[in-house]
């Protein structure tokens, strides 16, 4: 079944240290993202949204680091996506995983019944009072889950028995205790190690089982061999071959909404992470594009 997909460009570094994330989403359109995902969809739209990158350090709520610029600036990003048609895929393109707050409470509102694959080197469902940076891009799970700034994001919000973390490794002590407290399944880096990743996505499969699903793919979940260019380098973490079979392998699920997020352009070589990332957005939504294709496509 042929898919329309509408890309939200949400570049912004300020729910994060990683200055030069804002151009992540501008990286990859210039690399030909859209003619790419053309080839194997029926329509792809494309919706411009940037943060304003001007108020720093004073501007905070619950001290989240300019959260007065960032909170409102994601409101409207979770409206614009809420506002898409029910069988269209937003794709929201980081910028850092901020952006994911405004997704993943919008599939929530578009789409009951929904579970989430989270696929990150962090679990990210720090609350104002436990996170060390302050940094909003280390939330979107908590705030999702109605559990941080409910003042702000109201629901209706996501249960934890709805959401899979894979890949997961650089787990601070609060972000355990909230995941052994709610039950969240999860497969660590330590878990893919031991039992392959192709056992481990049979796993995630299975728990899926046929429902809408949201994946949020975190590129800083891949091994810093194979994707330099991010805020938080990963020693450990996905090799090309694991991150790859992962989206080809969610590709065969109903697949609702997708953000990729963290590619940061200045910090990376010869565009290994920018070539990477359209590679695994192409795969999660059933395109083929890997080096070979783009060999047979003078790319």
């Amino acid at each position: 079944m042929q898919k329309d997909l509408v890309i939200f460009s949400a570049g912004t570094s300020l729910g994060s240290f990683s200055d030069g994330a804002e151009d992540g989403p501008t990286t990859l359109l210039d690399r030909g993202l859209e003619g790419v995902l053309a080839t194997g969809l029926r329509s792809v739209k494309l919706q411009q949204w940037g943060a304003d990158r001007k108020h720093v350090g004073a501007d905070r709520i619950e001290n989240v680091r300019n959260a007065r610029t960032l909170v409102p600036w994601l409101l409207g990003l979770r409206a614009a996506i809420i506002e898409q048609p029910s069988d269209a895929i937003p794709l929201v393109l980081g910028g850092d995983h901020a952006v994911a707050t405004s997704s993943l409470l919008a599939t929530r509102e578009r789409h009951e019944g929904a579970v989430c694959v989270y696929i990150d080197a962090h679990p990210d469902v720090q609350a104002p009072g436990t996170s060390l940076t302050h940094n909003l891009h280390g939330m979107p799970v908590r705030i999702a889950t109605g559990g941080a700034l409910q003042e702000h994001f109201h629901g209706p919000y996501w249960s934890a028995k709805d959401i899979f973390y894979l890949a997961i490794k650089d787990i601070d002590q609060a972000e355990f205790d909230w995941i052994q407290s709610e039950g969240v399944r999860h497969a660590t880096m330590d878990d893919i190690t031991s039992v392959g990743i192709g056992e481990v996505m049979r796993q995630v499969r299975a728990w899926i089982a046929g429902r809408p699903v949201h994946v949020s793919y975190d590129i800083d979940a891949v091994d810093c061999l194979y994707a330099p260019g991010t805020g938080i380098q990963n020693n450990g973490g996905l090799t090309y071959r694991e991150a790859a079979y992962i989206a080809r392998q969610l590709a065969y699920e109903q697949l609702v909404a997708l953000d990729l997020v963290e590619f940061n352009p200045q910090r990376d070589t010869d565009s290994m992470t920018a070539d990477l990332s359209i590679e695994l957005i192409a795969h999660l939504l059933g395109v083929r594009w890997d080096r070979y294709t783009r060999y047979l496509h003078h790319a």
